[in-house]
């Protein structure tokens, strides 16, 4: 599948009237001010085209969706925002599914790409963590050391 089609995917599963809710704020949508942010800047966001595993988008789905079934079973109105935003976040933008203030992941930029490194990251296969696109920081001493 090609990138630009999940997106428009991703921005289909958000109806008409959610998409106004969203934009102005409507608290009874259930979502984070990342995750709206997320979601509203998706629709003029540029994108790459490029070929993704759509395998990988539906195994990222399902763990997502097992994870809040167990952490935010009380709150399942709000699963939506979260699975199209981290879906979005991993595969159109290729940026980390949390915002930087609650995992405190940092960015290296080279010449050649843009790399996350998070000190939370989970390196267990059943982990959601998994499939974001950050890099345990179990050296992020050297890489940041300034010498």
């Amino acid at each position: 599948m090609q990138v630009q089609e999940l997106q428009n995917k991703l921005m289909e599963a958000i109806t008409t009237d959610e998409w106004n809710r969203l934009k102005h704020g409507d608290s009874s949508l259930i979502i984070s001010s990342f995750n709206r942010d997320v979601l509203l800047s998706m629709k003029n966001a540029p994108v790459e085209n490029f070929e993704i595993d759509i395998k990988s988008v539906y195994n990222l789905k399902e763990a997502l969706q097992r994870y809040l079934d167990i952490y935010m079973a009380d709150c399942p109105i709000g699963h939506k925002w979260i699975i199209i935003a981290c879906i979005y976040l991993t595969f159109v933008q290729k940026r980390p599914m949390h915002p930087q203030q609650a995992t405190h992941w940092k960015c290296i930029a080279t010449s050649e790409k843009t790399k996350y490194v998070c000190p939370c990251k989970d390196t267990g296969t059943n982990s959601v963590c998994s499939y974001c696109v950050c890099h345990s920081d179990t050296n992020s001493h050297v890489l940041f050391d300034e010498n």
